[in-house]
């Protein structure tokens, strides 16, 4: 049977067919003039605007340190939402009791609850974490709690009745068949990361970041600048996701193989 899907190489070559359409209607519209050139400046400015900030040593240390806020804060949710989730999937009187409270606050958005944040951890990086850390928890602790919920009962059971413990049940059958929906979490979570550090930079202020970054060109209204800042943090943004469905797939093959088998 003749298998039409596209290989490596041909994937690689459509995956910058759209990027290229977009550039040129980018270019059409700044040659036509359809928005003010002072709002909308030329590909090859907005070019030239990001290769400047490449070699600016601002730029580098801005962006270590919207890292070093991601990572940990992202890092500790991935640890702390697991344990968790998987408490919680396991625990049915303590789901009942604690899994409203985490549906309330999921369901609550983070810049919401901003001024708390500040209130009482202040201004500095540590907030900025700590908003990362609890914006992505939530996602994480309801996905692995899911994930051990919606686990094959009849397994457990089978391997309970070939004299099986406790912890062996839990390891074999539980933990492996939440993984994927803790990796779901965690790439929901990833996005979300992201978002919310840019935009604490942004609001709360910072002396340096990639939100503090996008905030001082706004405000100098040096527009090719800012494009230049968007489309780095969207180029880190699907850097992320692609290193994260590698490590997905190198951590829990056994997923991958059941969808592939279906």
């Amino acid at each position: 049977m003749q298998n039409n899907e596209p290989n490596s190489i041909h994937r690689f070559f459509l995956g910058g067919v759209g990027p290229l359409i977009l550039l040129a209607l980018w270019q059409v519209a700044y040659q036509a003039t359809i928005f003010n050139p002072t709002l909308l400046p030329s590909p090859i400015q907005t070019i030239e605007a990001l290769f400047a900030l490449m070699q600016s040593s601002y730029f580098w240390e801005s962006l270590r340190q919207t890292f070093y806020i991601f990572v940990i804060g992202y890092s500790a949710a991935i640890f702390v939402g697991s344990f968790i989730g998987i408490f919680f999937g396991s625990s049915k009187l303590f789901r009942f009791l604690a899994m409203p409270v985490f549906d309330f606050f999921r369901s609550t958005p983070v810049t919401v609850l901003y001024p708390i944040f500040v209130l009482f951890f202040g201004v500095g990086a540590l907030s900025k974490t700590v908003m990362v850390f609890f914006s992505c928890m939530l996602i994480i602790t309801v996905n692995a709690a899911y994930g051990v919920i919606l686990s094959n009962p009849t397994r457990s059971q089978t391997l309970a009745l070939f004299g099986a413990n406790g912890f062996q049940v839990f390891y074999h059958v539980k933990l492996k068949e939440a993984l994927p929906h803790i990796f779901v979490g965690a790439r929901v979570a990833l996005g979300i990361a992201l978002i919310v550090v840019i935009l604490v930079e942004m609001f709360m202020g910072s002396d340096r970041g990639l939100g503090q970054l996008v905030i001082e060109a706004f405000t100098a209204y040096e527009t090719a600048k800012l494009y230049a800042l968007i489309i780095i943090t969207g180029f880190i943004g699907v850097l992320l996701n692609r290193l994260f469905l590698l490590l997905e797939k190198i951590s829990i093959p056994w997923s991958y193989a059941n969808a592939a088998g279906r």
